[in-house]
């Protein structure tokens, strides 16, 4: 099965169809994936691709059902981020499920998130699953719809799935210590996801990314008013030298080569419980990447002038590979 740019007439989204003619074509974007049996569901197929390789196509991967993103600080569209993974945790002794940290899906077995996320937790928490899918969670199927009034827009229901192993790289030392080189860890998920709308998996950069691109944060963690948000937000901010972190931040150990510093200009951050949340740059205006993964930042959330840091992904690919398992 080859790919053929150009075959499919509809270009930017990719939202997975058919285009019947005098064939049957599978579609991505603006790829054909080749021609199908007619009576074939192309979701069926779509989820056989990620299994040639461990880290999916940039044809498959960081692929958004929804081309239109909000500016600045303000709520997600359903579907927009549909690598966007909530971290669950169980308090055991409340006994109650709990959101504190998320991550990102990179492939249909495992999501991407901070190591302090898994190692370091209060003592009183323990990270059972992740929820895919998610957008607004007092979401309720049968009282309040996942739907923003003013675009009609839903998600679908959401996806919670235990974990079968947490790997967590083996430099990281607790965040409560200087070196946060090494913030990274894999949650392999006990099944394999099949990808849906609002469930996809984000591109892994194989190099750097162009300092003046614009980057993207998105997350549940707590805004201006200091309560965690129950709807996903997101914002754009800007890389910035990583000396600025390190004057900011004179107690951490920072390497430019393993960490990005971003953000720190208009008040739009990352902040508590964003932590394993993505850094995202589009690239040729298409694929979305994984530019960083959310690790530390003030605990006033939002200042101008006060970036936060986050884990180089690029860095880290071929830990990521040698780590990944069918």
């Amino acid at each position: 099965m080859t790919w053929m740019p150009g075959c499919c007439s509809a270009r930017g989204s990719a939202a997975l169809r058919l285009a019947i003619g005098s064939q049957a074509q599978l579609c991505l974007g603006a790829y054909c994936i080749g021609t199908i049996n007619s009576g074939a569901r192309p979701t069926d197929i779509f989820n056989t691709l990620d299994k040639r390789n461990r880290l999916p196509s940039t044809v498959i991967c960081g692929q958004s059902l929804s081309t239109y993103r909000m500016v600045g600080g303000s709520e997600a569209r359903p579907n927009g981020y549909p690598w966007m993974a909530m971290l669950l945790y169980l308090n055991t002794t409340t006994l109650e499920i709990l959101p504190f940290c998320a991550g990102s899906l990179i492939n249909n077995r495992y999501v991407l998130t901070s190591a302090h996320c898994v190692d370091g937790i209060p003592r009183d928490l323990s990270l059972k699953s992740v929820r895919l899918g998610e957008h607004d969670i007092t979401y309720d199927p049968a009282y309040n719809p996942d739907c923003r009034d003013q675009d009609n827009q839903c998600a679908l229901p959401n996806l919670e799935i235990k974990l079968e192993k947490i790997i967590v790289h083996g430099l990281f030392s607790n965040i409560s210590n200087r070196n946060i080189e090494y913030d990274i860890a894999l949650l392999r998920l006990k099944m394999p996801v099949r990808y849906r709308t609002g469930i996809l998996p984000i591109c892994i950069p194989k190099h750097g990314f162009f300092a003046k691109s614009k980057l993207e944060i998105v997350g549940w963690g707590k805004t201006n008013e200091g309560q965690f948000s129950q709807v996903l937000m997101h914002g754009f901010i800007r890389e910035r030298s990583i000396a600025v972190c390190a004057l900011r931040f004179p107690y951490l150990d920072l390497n430019k080569s393993l960490q990005i510093c971003a953000g720190g200009y208009d008040g739009v951050d990352t902040c508590q419980g964003d932590s394993g949340g993505p850094l995202m740059v589009t690239m040729d205006n298409s694929s979305v990447y994984l530019a960083g993964i959310t690790t530390y930042g003030s605990k006033n959330c939002g200042q101008i002038g006060i970036p936060g840091i986050y884990t180089r992904t690029s860095a880290f690919l071929p830990w990521i590979k040698a780590v990944l398992r069918p």
